[in-house]
């Protein structure tokens, strides 16, 4: 199971209230229970979650629940909630202008936390501010390379054997490995399932491995020929 949020904040004072109001009452159940978990974060597992939540953003691909929940020893279910909190939290700090302290008080306001922890998240918001920066560069370079078209979401890779049988005998002559690859997007009826043979898979990576040497260097140049002289 992995969880996957995406929003738009294009407005840069929006609030807290304002994004729960556009999600159905379960959404806020399931933020306020991640709120409370993220309150009671080591530093390490702060450091550990936001690592979790800028890697999402920057690969466009959903955290799974499990790895979070064996990280920190919790359900499921209280992994899946630290994770929707964790990343409305760092994306609407990146995109707007508040100050932790400030959206500690738009949490605060709607009783999103025990007061009983007068702290509550601040911990988490003070670490996330400190990298505001590189998440807001995140963001924008992921909503750059996202126009257009659809956004990989999910890519699953299965090996099928298919056996040969003597029809006569009834026993297996030969067999031949399949791959089976399973593509989601974020675009509603963009998924794709689909076969290739070793043949076709050989050509794919050596293809891939061609392509991601290309984007290295397209970094690599964008980074220091396209700087201001």
């Amino acid at each position: 199971m992995s969880s996957a949020f995406r929003f738009n904040l294009n407005d840069p004072n929006i609030t807290i209230a304002e994004i729960l109001s556009r999600f159905p009452p379960t959404f806020r159940t399931q933020f306020a229970a991640g709120i409370r978990l993220i309150a009671s974060l080591t530093d390490q597992q702060v450091a550990q979650l936001l690592e979790a939540v800028t890697d999402s953003i920057v690969s466009t691909t959903p955290v799974a629940d499990k790895e979070i929940a064996s990280k920190f020893s919790l359900s499921p279910q209280d992994a899946s909630a630290s994770l929707l909190a964790a990343n409305v939290l760092v994306v609407t700090l990146a995109s707007s202008k508040v100050s932790p302290e400030q959206l500690l008080q738009q949490l605060r306001d709607l009783a999103l936390f025990d007061e009983k922890q007068p702290e509550g998240p601040l911990h988490f918001l003070k670490s996330a501010e400190n990298i505001r920066g590189p998440i807001n560069e995140s963001i924008q370079r992921t909503a750059l390379a996202a126009e257009g078209l659809p956004v990989l979401t999910e890519f699953e890779a299965i090996v099928d054997i298919r056996p040969a049988f003597d029809k006569e005998k009834q026993h297996i002559t030969f067999a031949v490995p399949v791959l089976i690859l399973h593509i989601d997007t974020d675009s509603h009826g963009s998924e794709v399932w689909l076969q290739i043979n070793k043949r076709q898979l050989e050509k794919m990576v050596a293809d891939l491995k061609t392509a991601l040497d290309q984007m290295t260097e397209a970094e690599r140049w964008s980074k220091t020929d396209l700087k201001p002289k």
